[in-house]
Protein backbone atom coordinates (compact mmCIF):
# COMPACT_ATOMS: atom_id res chain seq x y z
CA UNK A 1 0.00 0.00 0.00
CA UNK A 2 1.44 3.19 -1.13
CA UNK A 3 0.27 6.39 0.05
CA UNK A 4 1.37 9.50 -1.63
CA UNK A 5 2.20 12.26 0.80
CA UNK A 6 0.94 15.64 1.01
CA UNK A 7 3.13 18.45 -0.85
CA UNK A 8 3.96 20.02 2.39
CA UNK A 9 4.48 16.84 4.04
CA UNK A 10 6.95 15.59 1.09
CA UNK A 11 8.77 18.96 1.31
CA UNK A 12 9.32 18.85 5.27
CA UNK A 13 12.65 17.73 6.88
CA UNK A 14 12.13 15.11 9.78
CA UNK A 15 13.40 17.56 11.83
CA UNK A 16 10.06 20.05 10.85
CA UNK A 17 7.60 17.08 10.82
CA UNK A 18 8.52 16.85 14.34
CA UNK A 19 8.19 20.02 15.28
CA UNK A 20 4.98 20.56 13.69
CA UNK A 21 3.95 16.85 15.36
CA UNK A 22 4.37 18.81 19.01
CA UNK A 23 1.12 20.66 17.92
CA UNK A 24 -0.64 18.77 15.82
CA UNK A 25 -0.01 14.58 16.61
CA UNK A 26 -1.25 13.87 13.25
CA UNK A 27 1.88 15.05 11.57
CA UNK A 28 3.80 12.63 12.86
CA UNK A 29 2.30 10.07 10.77
CA UNK A 30 3.90 11.85 7.92
CA UNK A 31 7.74 10.88 9.42
CA UNK A 32 5.98 7.23 10.30
CA UNK A 33 5.10 7.42 6.21
CA UNK A 34 8.31 8.23 4.87
CA UNK A 35 9.98 5.48 6.86
CA UNK A 36 7.80 2.67 6.76
CA UNK A 37 9.39 0.14 4.78
CA UNK A 38 12.50 0.72 6.86
CA UNK A 39 10.85 0.54 10.07
CA UNK A 40 9.19 -2.70 9.13
CA UNK A 41 12.84 -4.20 8.19
CA UNK A 42 14.11 -3.54 11.35
CA UNK A 43 10.93 -5.00 12.89
CA UNK A 44 11.12 -7.66 11.32
CA UNK A 45 14.85 -8.65 11.67
CA UNK A 46 14.69 -8.28 15.15
CA UNK A 47 11.57 -10.27 15.47
CA UNK A 48 12.37 -12.76 13.09
CA UNK A 49 10.05 -15.77 13.04
CA UNK A 50 8.39 -14.68 15.70
CA UNK A 51 6.57 -12.12 14.50
CA UNK A 52 3.02 -13.08 13.00
CA UNK A 53 2.34 -12.59 9.67
CA UNK A 54 -1.46 -11.83 8.27
CA UNK A 55 -1.34 -15.23 6.59
CA UNK A 56 -0.30 -17.35 9.69
CA UNK A 57 -2.36 -15.66 12.18
CA UNK A 58 -4.98 -17.53 13.75
CA UNK A 59 -8.35 -16.02 13.07
CA UNK A 60 -10.71 -16.69 16.60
Amino acid sequence: MTRTQPVETAEADDAELIRRSHDDPEQFAGLFDRYIQQIHRYVARRLGTRWPTTSRRRRS
